[in-house]
């Protein structure tokens, strides 16, 4: 016999999180940038800015092409595109 998967889902009370707004660290992520590599976009290798995520700050912002790292993922930046951090730290790509 073999057990492959097994689940449990549980149901109760639980407190509501406390969110906390990060201070403002101002539009310039320069403080996050760690180098930078060439990455191919639209049939053409750019040098392309390279940023460390945990690093970045409420108010920053990106203009594409970036590529942003963190030891969980990385997130690449088209060119024409922008990010933008929020005062919970969460990251807006825009056009």
């Amino acid at each position: 016999m073999e057990i492959v998967t097994v689940a449990v889902e549980a149901i109760g009370p639980t407190t509501k999180p406390t969110l906390v707004k990060a201070p403002y660290a101002g539009t310039s992520a320069d403080r996050a940038k760690k180098g930078s590599r060439d990455v191919y976009f639209a049939g053409e290798f750019v040098t392309t800015p390279v940023y460390e995520w945990n690093l970045l700050g409420n108010g920053n912002e990106i203009n594409g092409p970036a590529i942003v790292e963190s030891s969980h993922t990385t997130l690449v930046l088209p060119p024409a595109r922008k990010i933008t951090i929020d005062d919970y730290m969460n990251i807006h790509m825009s056009a």
